[in-house]
C-alpha cells in the first residue's frame, strides 16, 4: 500500500470515526455538529447517488458527512470515476463543500 493511500485512509477513518483534525488537539464530534440531523441524510442520499451511477464502484467508496461537508474516501479504477463521485456528490442538496483527498483511482 502507497504511504499516501495509507494517510489518507487514516486521515478519513478519524472523520469517519467522528474526530476533526487540523487543530491542536482532535475536537470530537457530537450531536452538537451544526447539522447533525441532515449530515446523515446527506451522507446516505451522496451513497445512493453513486450506487446508482452504473459507471461508478459504490462499495468502492466511503461517504462521511460533517457540518455538510462530504468526505469521500477509497480507491476507484480511473480519475473518471473520482470526478464523476465529486460531481454526484457536489450536486446533492445540502453539500457545502467536498473533500475527496481521499478518494484515489488505480491509473
Amino acid at each position: 500500500m502507497k504511504w499516501s493511500t495509507l494517510a489518507a485512509a487514516l486521515v478519513f477513518s478519524a472523520f469517519a470515526a467522528g474526530v476533526v483534525v487540523g487543530k491542536e488537539e482532535p475536537v470530537p464530534v457530537s450531536a452538537d455538529t451544526v447539522q447533525p440531523g441532515t449530515d446523515a441524510w446527506i451522507s446516505m442520499h451522496v451513497k445512493e447517488q453513486l450506487t446508482n451511477a452504473k459507471e461508478i464502484p459504490a462499495s468502492a467508496i466511503s461517504v462521511a458527512t460533517i457540518n455538510g461537508v462530504v468526505m469521500l474516501a477509497g480507491i476507484v479504477d480511473t480519475p473518471e470515476q473520482v470526478q464523476k463521485s465529486i460531481a454526484i456528490a457536489k450536486a446533492t442538496q445540502g453539500v457545502r463543500n467536498v473533500d475527496s483527498t481521499a478518494l484515489n483511482s488505480r491509473h
